[in-house]
C-alpha cells in the first residue's frame, strides 16, 4: 500500500496530467466496470476524486495526505 501511495504522490507532484488521464479513463468506463474499479482501487479513486474536484488545490492535497496517512495506519501490520 505504501508504494502505491508514494507513486500517487510522485504523479501528483511531477505528472498531474497522468492523474487527470487516469481520472478520465476511470470515468469513461462503462458503469459496471467503473464500479468494479472504484472497489478495487478505492483509496486512490477517492484521492483522484479529491484532486479532480473544484476544491482549492491546497485543500485537496491536504485531504489526500490525511486520507493516505489514515489508510496506511489502519492497514499497517500490528504485533
Amino acid at each position: 500500500m505504501v508504494p502505491a501511495w508514494i507513486t500517487f504522490f510522485i504523479l501528483l507532484a511531477w505528472y498531474p496530467e497522468v492523474l487527470h488521464s487516469i481520472w478520465a479513463w476511470l470515468r469513461g468506463l462503462p458503469l459496471a466496470a467503473e464500479i468494479v474499479m472504484w472497489i478495487v482501487m478505492l483509496p486512490w479513486a477517492i484521492a483522484l476524486a479529491f484532486w479532480e474536484s473544484s476544491l482549492a488545490t491546497w485543500f485537496s492535497v491536504g485531504l489526500i495526505v490525511l486520507m493516505a496517512l489514515a489508510w496506511v495506519s489502519v492497514f499497517a501490520p500490528r504485533h
